[in-house]
């Protein structure tokens, strides 16, 4: 018994068995190769109810960036939280606003001159996916 232990614990540690994928190369260019304030700006939101009805458009708005701090606002109220880091080759935030039903808590990865998020409402108990990108000047 233990020496099967012994061999299974083997094989599953050995640099032979599974090898995980390289991350992704930056785009050079990109806010992938950039640092936090760059994410600042005015971004084009489509919040995706998925019931069959047009997504909602928003500004989600980033006026400052840095370190891990960003001010900014989105769906109508500035952001009473957040946090932003670099995870991997992108940019991650987190952001807390209030609606009239309570806290909505915000998260999404900058991949590119794209944001893929998602917003949850919990006052309502709705959880919104969304995609933005940079809004032209």
């Amino acid at each position: 018994m233990m020496r099967c232990f012994a061999l299974c614990l083997f094989a599953f540690a050995s640099p032979c068995a599974a090898q995980l994928p390289e991350a992704p190369k930056p785009v050079e260019g990109s806010l992938l190769d950039r640092n936090a304030a760059d994410v600042a700006g005015t971004w084009r939101v489509a919040l995706d109810y998925d019931d069959g009805s047009d997504p909602m458009e928003e500004e989600l708005v980033i006026s400052s960036a840095s370190g891990a701090n960003m001010q900014g606002g989105f769906l109508g109220s500035t952001f009473t939280q957040s946090m932003l880091r670099k995870h991997g080759q992108d940019m991650v935030f987190f952001a807390t606003t209030q609606d009239a039903d309570g806290p909505v808590y915000h998260s999404g990865r900058f991949q590119g001159d794209v944001i893929q998020g998602q917003s949850y409402f919990s006052g309502r108990a709705l959880l919104l996916p969304w995609t933005g990108y940079r809004a032209e000047n």
